[in-house]
């Protein structure tokens, strides 16, 4: 079944649930459930008059602003929000920065300046916990993956108002911040990407790697086939050293280690996991691929692996 997220003037409809489980393979089907299993509700999303979802409301399905309103398809596993609408008006526009690796050190001058002169700014805890000492004002938007679509509406309705409105992301936003990037990219008419060090920069210098001579690969995107298959190619090449960005938080350092075997890789090939590069707690961890499948410690959601070339 679909999740379904209400916005906090709906939840007292569904005795203040903000996240409820509803069958439903279309908009429409999704809103007639809704009501079954709430009575109610189908008022304040349906307008029946034009056959529509309700003006003042917005659907947003697995990040995407829907076009189609009730005729758009959800599929099982989709994560469908109910959101108000922003409305017409003056243009809005956010700006996107990377913060670096973690060190505050490594914020670029425009990323901070930028920073100072914003008047509304939001980002996961962790990544506002680098930034707030450049931050003159109270006004953060802490994110978290569960509440993002809601709390990135309200960035975007900050910016509609005309506010300096900012969006932090970890490291580079061109390496692994896209998922981001198009959910306020919906939301918004206008943004601005600001790069900065990301932390496949900082591995490579750990490891002592020529960017040339290296392939970047980043597995949070998901793959509608084998996770694994482009990171395989290029391990039976064998031309390239890889450094690797695991996805939080299915598709870790020992499930990547078990999967590589599993597809025929050496499980002697030695790898390096480094995890919250550039902070004081910087952790390196080194190993073969079979001891990694074994390792019993979880990894930091801000780990990269380095796979050196055979010499």
């Amino acid at each position: 079944m679909a999740q379904v997220w209400l916005p906090s003037e709906l939840q007292s409809y569904a005795g203040g649930q903000q996240i409820v489980e509803i069958e439903g393979s279309s908009v429409r089907q999704i809103v007639n459930n809704l009501d079954m299993a709430f009575p109610g509700l189908k008022e304040c999303l349906y307008d029946p008059d034009m056959d529509q979802i309700v003006g003042s409301m917005a659907v947003i399905i697995d990040g995407e602003t829907s076009q189609l309103g009730l005729l758009d398809k959800v599929d099982p596993a989709s994560e469908v929000h109910f959101l108000p609408a922003i409305g017409g008006g003056a243009s809005s526009k956010v700006i996107v920065i990377g913060i670096g690796p973690g060190d505050p050190d490594f914020i670029t001058l425009k990323a901070k300046n930028i920073l100072r002169n914003s008047d509304s700014v939001a980002g996961f805890t962790t990544v506002l916990s680098v930034v707030e000492s450049f931050i003159p004002h109270e006004n953060l938007i802490k994110l978290t993956y569960r509440n993002q679509e809601e709390l990135l509406m309200q960035l975007a309705e900050d910016a509609k108002e005309g506010k300096r409105c900012v969006l932090c992301a970890w490291g580079d936003i061109n390496f692994s911040a896209s998922e981001l990037i198009e959910r306020i990219r919906n939301k918004v008419e206008e943004i601005e990407l600001i790069p900065c060090v990301s932390s496949v920069q900082i591995a490579a210098s750990r490891s002592g790697l020529k960017m040339e001579e290296s392939i970047f690969i980043t597995l949070h995107k998901r793959s509608e086939d084998d996770d694994l298959e482009e990171l395989n190619h290029y391990l039976n090449e064998g031309n390239r050293n890889i450094i690797l960005i695991p996805r939080p938080f299915d598709l870790m350092p020992q499930a990547i280690a078990k999967g590589l075997i599993a597809n025929g890789q050496n499980s002697s090939k030695i790898v390096t996991v480094y995890q919250k590069l550039s902070m004081s707690d910087e952790v390196e961890w080194h190993g073969s691929l079979e001891e990694l499948c074994n390792y019993d410690s979880e990894f930091s959601d801000l780990s990269i692996i380095v796979i050196e070339k055979a010499l």
